[in-house]
């Protein structure tokens, strides 16, 4: 059986000639064609689209991944910075406490220094002592112990000696008392000493207490100064004549040896005199040991040093509690706000 074929006629807007499609079973081949056309083309527009909207959703991926990456690093920088200014707060208490503790040793230290300072002037002040006590030892050819140190206990000066600021006075009382200057001079040395040398104005108010009126207004005591060949007023040990407690009235009166009159006031007690004039006189010599302290003033210096002592101690011990209430309360604050 032959197949029937039918033709139709195309007609296309742009002008072109007709064409004719072969059509089987009533269906129209170009019309198919056409319809195929369009399909594919709004397939290729559908497939575009979704590679845009995957593109767009990579890049909103990645932009979130971004953001929490940016935030995680806030974040990590935030908590770096929270223990570092921890750290530095644990370091500042730390170092407060070791101040604290450096401040306490110092404290300690400077104690146990002004000991050793105490100790170190003691034990200077006994050797000192011990030379010069040996010194003045030597100064006697034959040293009498017994005179010195009855019972076995050393004193400063000889009995009838009167201390005073580490020397030794005898005021001459002993029959004939009255002498020239070069006899009382004489009877001086013989004790080992020498007549009285004025070193201050202590000293002569110690000589006026001690001297008293006798005879008559112009009888006075001899002690060691007398004029040079230049008409200068020397002491016996060689030193010129300073201080000047001379008697106004007296200093025109003729003499080359100078005696001090007591009942005056210190600044002016001293006088002139002749050789040959008889006065009682004054012997001095360096003490054997210096003259000890009152054992009440040594006592009352060791307490006010004890108490001087536990005033700092207790001082420091308040300041280390404070110090540790406040580091307690520092770190409380820490605690709490960290929570």
């Amino acid at each position: 059986m032959e197949e029937e074929l039918n033709y139709a006629t195309v007609v296309f807007k742009n002008g072109g000639s007709p064409q004719k499609v072969k059509a089987a079973g009533g269906t129209v081949a170009a019309g198919g064609a056409a319809a195929g056309g369009a399909a594919a083309a709004h397939s290729r527009h559908f497939v575009l689209l979704l590679v845009c909207l995957g593109i767009l959703c990579v890049l909103l991926i990645a932009c979130i991944g971004v953001i929490i990456y940016i935030f995680g690093v806030m974040k990590a920088q935030e908590a770096v910075a929270e223990n570092v200014i921890h750290l530095e707060k644990e370091n500042v208490i730390h170092l407060e406490k070791e101040n604290h503790r450096l401040m306490m040793e110092k404290e300690i230290l400077a104690n146990e220094k002004e000991i050793l300072a105490n100790k170190t002037d003691l034990l200077t002040r006994d050797r000192d002592d011990l030379n010069r006590t040996l010194r003045v030892i030597m100064t006697f050819q034959n040293f009498q112990v017994n005179t010195f140190c009855p019972d076995k206990k050393c004193q400063p000066c000889r009995e009838s000696w009167i201390p005073f600021q580490d020397h030794c006075y005898l005021f001459y009382e002993q029959p004939p008392r009255w002498k020239t200057w070069t006899q009382a001079r004489t009877i001086c040395q013989k004790y080992v000493s020498d007549l009285l040398v004025v070193d201050s104005l202590q000293e002569q108010e110690f000589i006026n207490k001690h001297t008293k009126y006798y005879y008559t207004s112009d009888h006075a005591y001899w002690m060691g100064l007398l004029k040079n060949e230049d008409n200068m007023w020397i002491w016996i040990d060689g030193r010129n004549e300073t201080l000047g407690f001379w008697i106004q009235e007296r200093v025109k009166n003729s003499g080359a040896y100078a005696m001090t009159f007591p009942g005056h006031n210190a600044t002016a007690s001293w006088g002139p005199s002749w050789h040959g004039f008889q006065l009682k006189f004054i012997c001095e010599h360096e003490a054997l040991i210096r003259t000890p302290v009152k054992t009440g003033t040594k006592l009352l210096h060791i307490l006010l040093l004890l108490v001087t002592a536990a005033f700092g101690i207790i001082c420091v011990v308040l300041v280390s509690v404070a110090i540790v209430l406040r580091n307690e309360s520092v770190r409380l604050s820490l605690l709490s706000t960290a929570l």
